[in-house]
């Protein structure tokens, strides 16, 4: 009888730029921004912004301030002068 011998091929090399690829390179960056990222957000870090209904000033965002825990919320004070 004989044995069979099964040699293990190389895996493929992972395409740049394709959709698949920057799918897991967002999810792993969400994983380490949860675990690494800032938990508490001091007022004297952030500063206040001046738009069309007051001054606003942003504690959690996005895209703005990547280094927090807290990847989905928006958090903020609004500062209305008048009415």
């Amino acid at each position: 009888m004989s044995e069979e011998v099964r040699t293990r091929q190389r895996e493929r090399e992972a395409v740049q730029g394709s959709e698949y690829e920057r799918a897991l390179e967002e999810v792993s960056a969400f994983i380490e921004r949860g675990k690494n990222g800032t938990v508490v957000v001091r007022d004297e870090e952030r500063e206040w912004e001046l738009c069309r209904q007051g001054v606003v000033k942003f504690y959690l965002v996005k895209d703005e301030y990547p280094d927090t825990v807290l990847q989905d919320w928006f958090v903020f004070a609004h500062d209305i002068k008048k009415q």
